[in-house]
């Protein structure tokens, strides 16, 4: 393949660092992991700050004004939300690359970047601009995405667009915003790995030590250190509760199929996860309160009664 400019030809073997699919969905990948990070950090105190009022307005006390705090939280609601637009743009190139790398350059004929060394670099190339991604995954791979992907990608990028030109934070990025989106995008874009919660989990124990090898349990002198799948089943389970205590329950089941109520739907301790969290013991977790752990993440269907699935693991139990 030779991309020309007027009469002088640019080899495909001058272009160096050439991107693989893998590499854009592995940057995705933390962008989306870093954004709900974020989002769920300003969501746990907002949480305690609920259960505070409750246990306030059951004792007569006066309430704490919650009125400012996400108000206050906006910036970083919106840096979030730039990360999650971000990694859906890396996933959607990660899909094109997997066809061929060279339908991302847009500018190979018109204004190719000089070469130094008789050699190009692929991030010297102009890519395609956003507006065009699902076009050409359209047009060269079998990805059939969502009948409203198109519709919800191009209104993130217009929100997005619109914080990148203005001052203005009042643009209705929430919390539950933020997290919609994401899962929804997990769900349309991983479609062999759809179950946020497990796609989560797993990442957390992967880079719980930024590449330290934490996998084994060990003694330090007297003190006990978990392995990090027990240390970020805790965390994780603390996040689960964070985000079921605060989402709609139409997105609570949409995205999780956990019902809210308890009064229409009992929930049960999830025996795997719970082994994983007593061997913890709570040791170098984000968030050590453990009455917001949420161990009760089974529930059973109609029409399994006795079978219940963990929102968290999908691991099937008994009900007893």
């Amino acid at each position: 393949m030779v991309l020309k400019k007027n009469s002088t030809p640019i080899r495909i073997n001058m272009i160096t660092g050439m991107p693989t699919k893998d590499d854009f969905y592995s940057t995705a990948s933390h962008m989306v992991n870093e954004a709900w990070e974020s989002v769920c950090e300003l969501g746990f105190p907002y949480n305690k700050f609920l259960m505070e009022n409750s246990l306030r307005k059951k004792h007569n006390l006066e309430l704490i004004d919650l009125n400012s705090y996400w108000a206050y939280a906006s910036p970083k609601l919106i840096s979030a939300f730039s990360l999650v637009q971000q990694s859906v743009e890396f996933r959607l190139k990660g899909i094109i690359c997997d066809i061929s790398p060279y339908l991302l350059i847009s500018n190979s004929v018109t204004s190719p970047p000089k070469k130094v060394n008789g050699r190009i670099n692929f991030g010297d190339f102009y890519t395609l601009d956003a507006k065009d991604l699902l076009k050409v995954i359209d047009t060269f791979t079998n990805v059939k995405l969502d009948d409203g992907f198109a519709t919800k990608f191009n209104m993130m990028r217009a929100l997005r667009n619109s914080f990148m030109h203005s001052v203005n934070y009042n643009g209705g990025v929430t919390f539950e915003s933020i997290i919609d989106l994401i899962c929804y995008m997990h769900k349309n874009l991983n479609p062999k790995d759809p179950d946020w919660f497990v796609y989560r989990y797993n990442y957390m124990v992967t880079h719980s030590s930024n590449g330290i090898d934490l996998s084994k349990e060990y003694l330090k002198g007297w003190e006990y250190k978990p392995a990090a799948e027990y240390v970020e089943m805790f965390n994780v389970h603390v996040e689960f509760n964070t985000v079921i205590n605060l989402l709609s329950p139409e997105l609570t089941r949409e995205h999780f199929n956990f019902i809210k109520n308890p009064n229409k739907k009992r929930s049960y301790e999830c025996v795997s996860c719970s082994e994983k969290l007593d061997r913890s013991q709570r040791v170098h977790a984000k968030n050590d309160d453990d009455f917001f752990i949420g161990r009760y993440t089974v529930q059973a269907t109609k029409e399994f009664p006795k079978i219940g699935v963990c929102a968290i693991c999908k691991k099937n139990q008994s009900i007893k």
